[in-house]
């Protein structure tokens, strides 16, 4: 998350010293403007200090994505809202109520995506894979939903920001077609298997031609993560297509027969409680 939220260059959050001892105070009529920035900050710290954590302490790590989340759900709801000025371009964009509440859409879509790991280490049923990968894509088009509604306001946003917040959604669709697919062809009912071959054709066909459609990532990194993918998904379409030309013969369908994806969010926010100096200096006039 350490991305850059803002084209703008914000002169007007120096902090001012105190003549006699050079200790930093912000003036008392200010303290509630540069307060929600500390906080703000803070939060985006949270998930960096996974860094930190032991690759394999899954829950560690979800819990200070929720614990940023929640920050930011402060800010957006409590802190900012009685703070913001007629015109947003009168305040750093990392001060706006916008910001805040796709921050913390981003955090737990981050949440969730480590709850994944968890899932596919204990192999989880392709059913809920697909939920859980799907309610991430719903979490990022949600915060995208949020830029958009604000017009303007959305064009000083980075461009790395709004390209991850995209990206990762349609990768995250497409990990849930995937998981739809095997699902379709190794779910059972019974004793009996219920292999639907020429359906998960058909997602696996939607979900290819989608992502092509898209515009690429700039990012390398993020290229390669989708073209791995993309090899994935194609060689399980290649091996499906094979079984259904030589065995099953199954019609596929096309999109409008295809099953609608339904996501799950099983993440949330941790309330953030600020302690009482911080109470008291926001509120501070």
């Amino acid at each position: 998350l350490s991305l850059s939220l803002s084209r703008r260059h914000h002169n007007e959050t120096q902090i001012t010293r105190n003549d006699a001892t050079g200790n930093p105070h912000p003036p008392k009529t200010e303290a509630s403007k540069y307060l929600p920035l500390l906080w703000f900050q803070d939060a985006a710290a949270i998930p960096r200090s996974t860094e930190a954590q032991n690759k394999e302490d899954l829950v560690q790590s979800t819990t200070l994505y929720r614990k940023a989340a929640g920050v930011y759900n402060y800010l957006a709801n409590v802190i900012l809202p009685p703070l913001q000025p007629a015109s947003t371009k009168e305040i750093p964009l990392e001060a706006t109520t916008m910001i805040s509440s796709v921050m913390s859409l981003i955090c737990l879509a981050e949440a969730q995506a480590v709850t994944i790991q968890k899932a596919e280490e204990r192999k989880g049923s392709s059913n809920l894979l697909v939920k859980l990968h799907f309610g991430i894509t719903q979490m990022l088009d949600t915060a995208a939903s949020v830029i958009s509604s604000k017009g303007g306001e959305s064009n000083d946003i980075s461009a790395r920001l709004m390209e991850f917040i995209y990206s990762c959604s349609i990768l995250y669709q497409l990990r849930s077609q995937k998981h739809l697919a095997v699902g379709l062809t190794t779910s059972e009912e019974g004793h009996m298997m219920v292999r639907q071959v020429g359906v998960a054709i058909g997602v696996l066909r939607y979900a290819i031609n989608r992502v092509k459609s898209t515009k690429a990532a700039k990012d390398e990194s993020w290229r390669s993560v989708f073209n791995q993918e993309i090899v994935d998904v194609a060689e399980l379409l290649r091996k499906l297509e094979y079984e259904n030309e030589l065995v099953c013969h199954e019609k596929i369908p096309d999109v409008d027969g295809l099953p609608v994806l339904q996501g799950l969010r099983i993440v949330e926010a941790i309330p953030f409680e600020p302690q009482r100096w911080e109470r008291e200096l926001v509120f501070m006039t």
